[in-house]
């Protein structure tokens, strides 16, 4: 099946290769088999291009058809509950832990907003990263 699939012989078979395919009655009742339709084509093609590289290799194909074959069971159901529970808590925390460095970042521009002003009163003129104060009674340059 993987070589009917592997139109130029490369050894990989590609999303166009894998959907163009589907109509072949042969490719077409293997994959009923799965009870997996054409409109799947695409989603069956990225959960068997598991390196994301665009294309699928014979071992890839064998490895995720052997995966797909028979019915789900309660532990691969339970399983992918749990890493979906623990990734939900992951992307919470990493979204209070942005409104943190997002509040952080305003009380850091309120803090530095009458410094910027005091050195855009006193005439510094800006030198690449640094403000050069030589206009006032002692020659300082501020790096920022």
């Amino acid at each position: 099946l993987f070589h009917t699939l592997d139109e130029d012989n490369v050894g990989t078979v590609t999303l166009w290769e894998f959907e163009n395919k589907f109509d072949d009655p042969n490719v077409r009742a293997f994959f009923q088999s799965l009870q997996l339709e054409p409109s799947d084509a695409w989603t069956l093609f990225k959960l068997l291009d598991s390196e994301g590289t665009g294309g699928v290799e014979m071992s890839e194909f064998i490895e995720g058809c052997m995966k797909l074959k028979g019915p789900a069971r309660a532990i691969d159901i339970a399983t992918l509950m749990h890493h979906s529970n623990f990734l939900k808590k992951k992307v919470n925390k990493l979204e209070r832990g942005w409104a943190n460095v997002e509040a952080q970042l305003g009380q850091l521009c309120d803090a530095l907003r009458p410094m910027a002003e005091a050195i855009r009163a006193s005439g510094a003129v800006l030198h690449g990263n640094s403000f050069d104060f030589s206009r006032q009674c002692s020659p300082v340059v501020c790096v920022m």
